[in-house]
């Protein structure tokens, strides 16, 4: 069986793939060293999102661990065009996981990807990893374990947000919260 460390990015500026962590989300992804020293981490995933990286990059320095780059751990395209009712339309998703907006990524379709992340994981024969990406990603991942991890569920994630997720052949069968 594979741990994995799901950590949802700290605060940042915005959400464009470049924007930086805030002051605060900076000094969150300092204390996140402490919060998971007791994990002895053998690999270090990432989305390439400039948030992402940021919030492991303090850890992966302390444990002398690389960062691995991985573009499925990336962001939900929400929508080809700006949404201003943007919030209604991952609500939507929610309740229908096909559903897309135009020019979007449905949550079913992120959950794809993120399963392919987590069989690299497996393949890569790590038995505990970090895994840093964002909330949409995240939250469709915790769905596949537990239908009940609702909209709710998701508007309820921090920044960071850490949860313990247990892999048996690659596919996510169980998760906690870690607080």
């Amino acid at each position: 069986m594979t741990t994995v460390i799901f950590i949802r990015h700290c605060e940042a500026t915005g959400q464009a793939p470049e924007a930086p962590l805030t002051i605060k989300g900076l000094a969150d992804a300092q204390t996140l060293v402490e919060r998971l020293a007791s994990f002895r981490f053998d690999a270090l995933y990432s989305s390439p999102f400039r948030r992402a990286v940021q919030t492991v990059e303090p850890l992966a320095a302390a444990l002398g661990l690389p960062i691995l780059m991985e573009s499925r751990l990336q962001e939900r395209r929400l929508s080809g065009e700006p949404l201003t009712d943007w919030l209604d339309h991952v609500r939507r998703s929610f309740d229908d996981f096909d559903y897309r907006a135009p020019g979007g990524e449905s949550l079913a379709d992120a959950q794809r990807r993120g399963l392919e992340a987590l069989q690299r994981i497996h393949n890569d024969n790590s038995t505990c990893s970090a895994l840093v990406s964002h909330g949409n990603l995240l939250a469709s991942l915790l769905r596949y374990v537990d239908a009940k991890f609702t909209f709710a569920a998701w508007q309820g994630m921090p920044n960071p947000a850490l949860y313990r997720v247990q892999l048996t052949e690659g596919m996510p069968v169980h998760y906690e919260p870690i607080t």
